[in-house]
Parts: structure tokens; sequence; C-alpha cells
């Protein structure tokens, strides 16, 4: 359950009276504490880090990341990204598995996200990227990576390096093609890549064996490749609102295909026998 501000404040002070004595230094007075409380409870970036840099004259890092954290409301507010951005270094970082950095107006991620080994989940939905740092390449434990709702125009190598990877979602981007370091996720089963730029499929996305689900919908793209006869795990296939003019007969080898989507190309035109084929075995849609 969401803590309200009130319950928040009082719990925040609390953990501040907890560290002051701890550390044995002087309480502070009333009208101090309740700036600090506020400014750290404020929706407000800017305040929070004036409330951060207060923190910081007699709470460690780790103090208040843990204060932080282990409090959902504040979460919520969008300090985690702050925290991260205040103190990249700490050791308090190697700990995570999951860590949501969506909808926070971010237009980088800082190369010491790096420190993350442990994060098997990245949420960076939603926000301002136009790159990644290559150093997200060190972040080899990912299995989920969010990216949709971003202006990202190019994906680095080192994104090849997260083998672990079986949600990787690039949606809502500025994207025109993959690196070929793509073809190391093996272990990808969901690949989102609607609502890009691409004017083909870039053929490397064939070459990933464990693929049940690939959505390339609200695109430009005008064909399909041969190869893309080569997924033989794929069970769902969102093509539309493209500007597809036939599709290969290779696809007829998709055995395990059971959801096809083609509607919105309006070049589209398929033989009779294809389209009996497929509809003996597809819902089309």
């Amino acid at each position: 359950m969401k803590l309200t501000k009130e319950t928040l404040k009082r719990i925040i002070k609390e953990e501040i009276e907890n560290v002051l004595r701890e550390e044995d230094q002087e309480s502070l007075s009333p009208e101090e504490m309740e700036q600090l409380v506020g400014l750290l409870t404020d929706a407000d970036g800017e305040f929070i880090r004036q409330g951060i840099a207060m923190a910081e004259n007699f709470m460690s890092p780790e103090e208040i990341i843990e204060i932080a954290f282990k409090k959902d409301g504040w979460k919520e507010e969008g300090v985690n990204w702050i925290l991260l951005e205040q103190f990249p270094e700490s050791e308090f970082w190697k700990s995570f598995t999951v860590l949501d950095l969506s909808a926070n107006e971010l237009y980088n991620l800082p190369e010491s996200i790096e420190i993350m080994t442990e994060l098997t989940e990245l949420e960076i939905y939603k926000n301002k990227l136009t790159s990644l740092p290559d150093s997200i390449g060190n972040l080899t434990q990912l299995t989920k990576l969010s990216l949709h709702q971003n202006n990202l125009t190019s994906l680095p190598d080192s994104i090849g390096n997260l083998t672990q990877l079986r949600i990787l979602s690039l949606s809502a981007n500025q994207l025109t093609d993959l690196p070929d370091s793509i073809k190391n996720l093996t272990q990808l089963t969901e690949l989102f890549l609607n609502s890009n730029w691409f004017t083909s499929l870039p053929e490397i996305v064939t070459n990933l064996p464990q693929l049940t689900t690939l959505i390339i919908s609200s695109n430009k793209i005008t064909e399909l490749p041969e190869s893309i006869g080569n997924l033989t795990e794929l069970t769902s296939l969102y093509s539309g609102y493209n500007n597809l003019k036939s599709l290969p007969e290779s696809i007829l080898k998709l055995t395990k295909l059971k959801f096809i989507e083609l509607r919105g190309n309006i070049f589209l035109k398929i033989s009779n026998s294809m389209y009996q084929k497929l509809l003996n075995k597809v819902n089309i849609y």
C-alpha cells in the first residue's frame, strides 16, 4: 500500500532521528527538521536534491539511500534516479535486482550504472533518452529491459552482452536498424520493435532461436525477409500498419505460429493459396 504524504514524513523524520542518535549528534531544531523532511518528500526533483545536500551534513550516502528505498512511498516519487545520480559509486547499488527509472524525464544514463551487476530487470521507459551508455552491456544478469517511449536512434554494440535477456522492449523510439550483436541474445523470447522508423525488418532478428513473440507493427516495413522462416518457435507476429506488399513463402514454415496481425497494410496482396494455408492454422487479423 502506498504511504500517505503525512505518514511518509513521520517515518522519514523517525529515520533521521535514529541516525542522529546512532551518530551521537545533536538533534535538529524543529524548524530544521520540518524543512529537511519537507524537502525529502517533495515531488520536485530539485527540492529533493536540496534535501539530500542538507542530509549529507550528518548522514552517509548509504544511510540516505537506505531511507529512500526502505520506504515505497518515497521511492515512487522518482527519487531512485536522483539518488543514483547523486551517489553513483555507492556500494548500496550492487545488491539491486530490480530498478525502475521510468517516467523521470531522463536525457541520459550514467556510465556508472554498470555497478548494478545483479540487476535482472531494468525499467527505463517513458523518458527522453537518445542513446545508451556502452556500460549497459555490463549488466549481464538482465532478463528484462524496457526502453519503450524514448527517443533512441541506435543501440550500442554492447547490448549483445546481455545474453540472459528474455524480454526486450524498444517500441516507440526512432530506430531504423539494430546492431549485429543482437544475434547474441539467444535467450530472447519477446521483442518489441513497434512504432519505430524501420523500413525493413533487420535480418539479424531472424537469428533469435527462442523468439516466440515479435511485434513490428506501426513502422514502414515493405517486406519481410525469407529468413523469417528461421524463427521456428514464433507463436505471435504483429506486423500490422506497415507498408507490406507481400509475404514470403517461408512464413509457412512457422509451424508454431498461432497469431499474425496484417491489418493496416493497404498494399498487401496474398495469393489465395497462401491465405488458405495460413488460415488453416493461424488467427489472422
